[in-house]
C-alpha cells in the first residue's frame, strides 16, 4: 500500500492561495502548528514506519488539535495498545507510550500559530 516514497508536491502559488483563503475566512483562529525535527524523526525512526498520519482531534480542554502518528507500509498506525504501564515523555510535545514489549510515539500540536509564528507571520 505505502512505500515511504509517496510525494504529492504543491505549487507555491496554490500553497499561498490556499493559505491566504483560509486565513481570510478564519481570522483570529489557529492556522498552523509547529512540529520539531526531533519529534518528526522520532516518529519516522520507529520500526516499520514509512510515513505519518495526522488526525483531527479535540484536546482535553476542548480546543481543536492535531495528533500525529507513524504508519507502516500497510497503512496501519504504529501505536501500542493502551495499558496501565504507559509512561509520558519528558518532552511535553511527544507522548511516549511504552510497554514492556514495545514503544510508540504520538505527537500533538503544542506550538500554534499565531502565537509561535516566524517573523512577518
Amino acid at each position: 500500500m505505502f512505500t515511504g516514497k509517496e510525494v504529492t508536491p504543491i505549487d507555491i502559488n496554490e500553497f499561498e492561495s490556499g493559505i491566504g483563503t483560509h486565513r481570510a475566512d478564519n481570522h483570529g483562529v489557529t492556522r498552523a502548528f509547529f512540529y520539531s525535527k526531533r519529534a518528526i524523526e522520532g516518529l519516522l525512526s520507529q520500526k516499520d514506519a514509512v510515513g505519518i498520519r495526522v488526525y483531527y482531534a479535540y484536546a482535553q480542554n476542548g480546543d481543536k488539535d492535531l495528533y500525529v502518528v507513524a504508519t507502516d507500509c500497510k497503512g496501519n498506525d504504529i501505536f501500542p495498545k493502551v495499558s496501565e504501564d504507559n509512561q509520558q515523555s519528558q518532552d511535553s510535545s511527544i507522548a511516549l507510550f511504552a510497554t514492556s514489549s514495545n514503544q510508540a510515539y504520538a505527537i500533538r500540536s503544542e506550538l500554534p500559530c499565531p502565537g509561535f509564528c516566524g517573523d512577518g507571520q
